[in-house]
């Protein structure tokens, strides 16, 4: 159970952006990763988790689909990349070809949908620590 957090006070529990055009992918996300300590928002395009990236200063980490409709994922996380780098970045896909996998390693994590789930924590854990060396408005 999670402890009451004073308001304003900076919270111990990774921020995660949960981005996919599934309602079940979100939901099940969030489920899974609430009780291992992580808060969880989720949206369902890139254009809304660009909005998000810009609302939530304090986030830790992208989570993101790679095909839906409007932009994919892998131009959302160049996009983070660029914009907010000190946010760690995962693609979780159902649909993992050669070009999405020479154009992922470089710049983020991938993790396949058909992985546990132990290995999306393992990747998303990896991303913060990874990102948390780039310095950042709320630490610089």
């Amino acid at each position: 159970m999670q402890q009451p957090q004073e308001p304003g006070e900076p919270s111990s529990e990774p921020l995660i952006l949960v981005v996919d055009d599934e309602v079940t992918i979100r939901k099940m996300l969030g489920r899974a990763l609430d009780p291992l300590g992580y808060r969880v928002i989720s949206v369902s395009s890139s254009l809304h988790a660009i909005e998000a990236l810009w609302d939530l200063p304090e986030l830790d980490c992208i989570v993101t689909d790679q095909r839906m409709a409007g932009p994919q994922g892998l131009d959302l996380l160049d996009y983070a990349a660029r914009e907010k780098p000190w946010v760690g970045r995962v693609l979780f896909s159902g649909y993992l070809t050669t070009d999405l996998i020479a154009g992922s390693v470089r710049h983020h994590s991938l993790v396949a949908k058909t992985a546990p789930l132990h290995t999306l924590v393992v990747a998303i854990d990896h991303e913060i620590k990874l990102r948390a060396r780039v310095a950042t408005p709320r630490t610089a």
